[in-house]
């Protein structure tokens, strides 16, 4: 995933970004998921797989919409 020089994601407004990797602490496949809105909040998770990232992407964006 890309970051800049001081680790924060580079992702741009309305778009998402996720690496997969093999965590030896969990012995399983993860995925680091982000996404930026297009008012450029980062959303940013740990999950098991992309399908349950996004999941968790839009209830984040439901939230948002009711506050």
């Amino acid at each position: 995933m890309l970051t800049d020089t001081q680790g924060c994601s580079t992702c741009p407004p309305g778009e998402e970004q996720y690496d997969e990797y093999f965590s030896p602490t969990l012995k399983k496949d993860m995925v680091q998921y982000d996404y930026r809105a297009p008012d450029e909040e980062l959303f940013s998770c740990v999950a098991p797989d992309l399908e349950t990232a996004r999941t968790k992407r839009d209830k984040w964006m439901l939230e948002r919409e009711i506050q």
